[in-house]
């Protein structure tokens, strides 16, 4: 029986990889770069640990300083990260069913490599912080997606067992946690970046098909 739902944010709560993929896209555009957008791709459902730029400078454009390159992208993303609004963010389905959710009893967890103030403001903005009886930020653990940890240190603090909990995913990092945590991983089905979601146990377009698997 299925007493719980764990959740990553980014991509499953909040589309805010497009967003950020735009953040890349305006800045390329407004300093004259010419590294395609695309390359930071690397950065969706990576983790705070993982080095994505040395991922990205070996797929720089050659006329692109990288030194001057680099830091123009950080500080432009700590800028409109810092201003990031989610409501208009969220999937249209996400309050109502994890409101539903909550109503019903289910015990929730958002776990995220996010940083814990982002995650924070996110579920606080969409009114649904009060959903969650545990949030577990990337700071909060030694080993990062695709390592379990995140999931497994959830499990315990819920007190539940693997069988009687789902985790939904995104991300090809994540969908491999939530796998090797031995719990069973559903994906919201990722229609922009053609990301791997293949070793994912299921497949869903809305958290309202979550109810399929309770």
């Amino acid at each position: 029986m299925i007493k719980g739902v764990f959740f990553d944010l980014d991509g499953v709560i909040v589309d805010s990889e497009t967003y950020d993929q735009q953040i890349t896209a305006n800045c390329i555009r407004e300093y004259g770069f010419k590294t395609d957008p695309r390359v930071f791709r690397v950065w969706i459902g990576a983790s705070p640990q993982f080095d994505a730029w040395s991922v990205i400078r070996s797929m720089m454009h050659p006329d692109d300083d990288p030194a001057f390159f680099e830091e123009t992208i950080k500080k432009y993303h700590e800028i409109k990260r810092g201003e990031i609004y989610f409501p208009p963010l969220a999937y249209p389905d996400v309050v109502k069913e994890i409101r539903s959710l909550n109503d019903r009893g289910y015990k929730m967890a958002c776990c995220s490599a996010s940083e814990p103030w982002y995650i924070e403001r996110a579920l606080q903005q969409l009114g649904i912080r009060d959903c969650f009886e545990v949030v577990i930020s990337g700071r909060d653990i030694e080993r990062a997606k695709p390592d379990p940890q995140i999931y497994l240190l959830a499990l315990a603090e819920l007190g539940l067992k693997k069988d009687e909990v789902i985790i939904i995913e995104d991300s090809t990092f994540g969908i491999k946690a939530g796998k090797n945590s031995g719990i069973r991983t559903i994906a919201r089905v990722d229609h922009n970046f053609g990301m791997d979601q293949s070793e994912a146990d299921d497949f869903i377009d809305s958290l309202e098909e979550i109810e399929n698997y309770l």
